[in-house]
């Protein structure tokens, strides 16, 4: 099974785990998937740089990602108040200041 995600932007290191988490997924809507291929294309990049690519083998990945992605969870699990994570990504945020939005964390 493939999955192809369009992107605009940069690469990050952030969308490797994205790709993971469908790895994770993909095979529970598609019993008997032994591989997922997963591509970022990047719509907005130059050609030779708009691409990446990468193989989940499901009996090979499974047990490992999804042990890490059960961590991930139990911290987020435990999260009670939310606040705000101030990053690079911020200005894109519908609640940030500039757009109007109620938040007042800035970066």
């Amino acid at each position: 099974v493939s999955s192809i995600d369009f992107k605009t932007g940069r690469k990050y290191d952030s969308h490797i785990e994205q790709g993971e988490a469908y790895g994770m997924l993909i095979p529970s809507h598609y019993p008997g998937t032994d591989v997922v291929e997963v591509e970022f294309w990047y719509v907005d990049q130059p050609p030779g740089e708009n691409t990446l690519t990468f193989e989940f083998d499901v009996a090979r990945d499974l047990r490992i990602a999804r042990q890490k992605w059960e961590e991930r969870f139990k911290e987020m699990a435990g999260e009670r108040a939310w606040k705000p994570s101030v990053n690079e990504k911020c200005r894109f945020c519908n609640f940030h200041m500039s757009k109007g939005g109620p938040c007042k964390e800035d970066i």
